[in-house]
């Protein structure tokens, strides 16, 4: 056919195990969030604004309060049991919020909705600790990727798992378009006109690169936050975010391929010429590789579960070059 047929990539199965796993977590984390809406609506209904009080009320207090809610305990009982110190002190604003009572069928539906995210919790964490297994083998890229500011541990598994093989890639600009974020065009009466992204590839990898573009965005002082700082003085910030997203896959590629660490340089330490950027990628010492390695060899190896979510949540606490950003254990997802 004169090459005019384009091969298909196949993936591995080791790829496409660890892929199932992150897509799945991806549908769990999906659910929970479903049903964390559906308590915010019930508790609203009845005219408690939680939220209010608090910035997450499904923190541990937070769940505290809604669980006794649910079985209808007095509210001083409530509040005598809230176990976060700087949430009693907030004890007379949540009083205030919890001046109406909930109906019976609110608390039906929330006792409900609460254990079907317990549930759920669960097999996120089950999902978090399979992935960390099968990972094993991709523990230095893992590092790599985490190396960059806005991606924490379950985000870099997603990408890695979606993108499989890396070196399938010629360039690029060739994984941004397989992920679909290169602009697409539409053509009328012979004209050409760019129009949004086309979306085509993986929403999954899509959902991931826009989520640490978000978080890169309200970062300060990094190479990629000052990137969306100027885009975003010209362009809207949805379009922005996108471009900062597309940034990060390519920032990716050339890591990957390179085998190199994101390394932040510090504008005020340099004298920059005109054409010089002050966030270039330079290869880093391979501390971080070592960690992320030990954690996961020494899962792989371990039976306790106890210890097994320990190390989990080790990994999931790892924080390079993300200055004033606190890691979200979700990442992503």
């Amino acid at each position: 056919m004169n090459n005019q047929i384009k091969r298909s990539r196949v993936f591995s199965d080791e790829d496409r195990e660890l892929r199932n796993l992150t897509r799945a977590r991806s549908g769990y984390v999906k659910t929970r969030t479903q049903f964390k809406n559906r308590i915010h609506k019930y508790l609203s209904s009845n005219g408690i604004k939680l939220s209010s009080s608090m910035d997450d009320i499904f923190c541990k207090s937070g769940t505290h309060i809604i669980r006794g809610l649910a079985e209808d305990k007095p509210v001083e009982e409530i509040l005598k049991g809230i176990p976060s110190g700087k949430i009693r002190k907030k004890q007379d604003e949540i009083r205030s919020a919890l001046a109406n009572e909930l109906s019976e069928t609110n608390r039906m539906l929330i006792s409900d909705s609460l254990e079907i995210m317990d549930n759920v919790e669960s097999k996120i964490e089950k999902t978090s600790l399979n992935i960390l297994k099968k990972i094993q083998n991709k523990s230095k890229d893992l590092a790599i990727v985490m190396s960059i500011p806005g991606i924490a541990f379950i985000s870099g598994s997603v990408i890695l798992s979606e993108i499989g093989n890396y070196r399938d890639f010629q360039t690029p600009e060739q994984l941004a378009k397989w992920c679909g974020l290169n602009p697409g065009e539409n053509e009328s009466a012979g004209k050409k006109r760019k129009c949004g992204i086309t979306k085509r590839g993986s929403k999954y990898i899509r959902v991931v690169l826009v989520e640490a573009a978000q978080t890169i965005a309200n970062m300060k002082n990094t190479g990629l936050s000052r990137f969306y700082k100027r885009l975003s003085k010209k362009k809207e910030h949805n379009v922005a975010i996108v471009a900062v997203a597309r940034k990060l896959i390519c920032l990716i590629y050339h890591l990957l391929i390179n085998q190199e660490f994101y390394q932040e340089v510090d504008c005020r330490k340099r004298k920059k010429g005109r054409n010089e950027s002050c966030h270039e990628p330079s290869l880093k010492d391979e501390h971080l590789t070592d960690k992320v390695a030990a954690i996961v060899d020494a899962f792989y190896g371990m039976s306790d579960s106890s210890r097994k979510k320990a190390l989990l949540r080790a990994l999931e606490d790892i924080s390079v070059n993300k200055p004033d950003q606190k890691r979200s254990s979700d990442g992503g997802g």
